[in-house]
């Protein structure tokens, strides 16, 4: 393998897509500035796409270099870049905290939250047994701020959402099956954007409804990282 020419090339098409993103921002505010804010929000969609696949490619270029320690150097930065919260409940409910995904289903990158959400959930999880909530509610809640485009919400189908229920029940569920769960979405506002995810039995939904859909100001009290032995296999 040609490490060096393997750089360049990766080197070479980021260079190209910052310039683009570039110009994008640019439009964005020329356009917003002629109070043209819909035709605005629309290159920045375009430039939130190309966004993240910069990103994915800026994850890829130290591994190019052929440094031996890039993967998990990169894992650390991605890990103080987008950190995310988890751990377990007073009431034996996972919880998840992370930075909040794309607003169209047309800009989501499955690489992207990849990346940022597995090597999250594998140091989590590293040598605690395994654990298993049957017959349990799946729940994303979408928390968005006052300023997020005079408060446009994020699509419920948008394709990010199957990635984050897929590797949550790897970890807690047999299958994400209707037979052994369901899966609810909401939206609020909060003081940051953010995905939280809980895993929640289904006999504690409606307390979880009425007590949690809309407190998003603190994370979870007593949120603790072992396994309840209610759920150890």
């Amino acid at each position: 393998m040609n490490t060096r020419s393997d750089f360049e090339g990766v080197a070479n098409s980021l260079i190209g897509r910052y310039t683009e993103l570039s110009r994008k921002v640019e439009e964005a505010l020329s356009l917003s500035q002629k109070g043209q804010n819909e035709e605005a929000y629309d290159v920045m969609l375009d430039l939130a796409r190309m966004s993240e696949k910069a990103t994915i490619l800026s994850r890829k270029l130290p591994a190019h270099t052929g440094n031996p320690n890039a993967g998990a150097q990169v894992d650390a930065v991605i890990e103080e870049a987008c950190p995310i919260k988890m751990g377990f409940t007073r009431r034996d409910w996972f919880f998840l905290r992370m930075p909040p995904l794309a607003y169209g289903k047309e800009v989501a990158d499955k690489e992207y939250i990849r990346g940022m959400l597995y090597p999250a959930l594998l140091r989590f999880w590293l040598g605690k047994p395994v654990a298993r909530i049957p017959d349990s509610v799946i729940v994303l809640r979408h928390v968005f701020t006052w300023d997020d485009q005079a408060n446009r919400r994020r699509d419920y189908d948008n394709v990010e959402t199957k990635f984050v229920i897929d590797a949550v029940a790897m970890y807690l569920l047999a299958d994400d099956s209707p037979e052994q769960c369901e899966v609810f979405h909401c939206t609020t506002i909060g003081q940051e954007a953010s995905l939280d995810v809980f895993v929640v039995p289904k006999d504690d939904f409606s307390y979880w409804y009425d007590n949690w859909r809309t407190d998003t100001v603190i994370i979870p009290e007593f949120l603790r990282d072992t396994v309840p032995k209610c759920w150890r296999v």
